[in-house]
């Protein structure tokens, strides 16, 4: 069974919370058919020095196959060096999607009358690229080439065209700018209404 490592902020968040955050990581890794090794649960004090977690952290990423990184784990020195480290030694990465992917997703749902399924699909119809366009541009707000790649089953490639595409269509097109507001819009109430 493929290892994968957990990865995210630690310091700097209660430990409660960063225990909970590590643990729901552990399940969600689970569910896609792997070990998952967490390193707040490797046996060392939550006091020893944080060069004495890492390294031991380090040791535990060298027997993984993969790193989960967790959305906050920019945010950390750590999982930072942990990133690199996995990067530099051929593992696979894994970024833990958001709930802003989640919202997007519904957002362009709501607002193009579409299912997210259709703009996985192969078909190349217009209001489904558009679609695409549409959620490329909002995810790459927040989210990498290759993620939202993977969310839409296309090329990092397609997903250039798709944003590069955008800036035409949104400047030319009065039709797609409506569309674009709208749903950048909903995702707004969206955010607000989870708040």
């Amino acid at each position: 069974m493929k290892k994968i490592y957990i990865s995210g902020q630690i310091s700097g968040c209660p430990i409660d919370k960063a225990r909970e955050k590590f643990e729901r990581a552990e399940e969600l890794i689970r569910q896609m058919g792997a070990e998952p090794v967490n390193p707040m649960k490797s046996g060392l004090p939550d006091f020893a020095s944080w060069e004495t977690h890492m390294a031991l952290d380090i040791v535990l990423l060298m027997g993984c196959e993969g790193i989960y990184l967790l959305p906050d784990w920019e945010n950390s020195r750590g999982a930072t060096i942990e990133k690199k480290i996995a990067e530099y030694t051929g593992k696979q990465l894994i970024f833990e999607k958001t709930a802003r992917n989640r919202d997007i997703k519904q957002a362009v749902e709501e607002v193009t009358g579409l299912q997210f399924h259709d703009l996985t699909s192969r078909s190349r119809k217009t209001e489904i690229v558009l679609a695409r366009m549409i959620y490329s541009k909002l995810s790459f707000e927040t989210s990498r080439i290759k993620e939202i790649a993977s969310d839409l089953n296309r090329s990092t490639s397609s997903v250039h065209y798709y944003l590069d595409q955008y800036q035409n269509e949104y400047q030319y097109s009065s039709k797609f700018r409506d569309l674009a507001d709208k749903t950048r819009e909903r995702l707004m109430e969206i955010k607000r209404e989870a708040i």
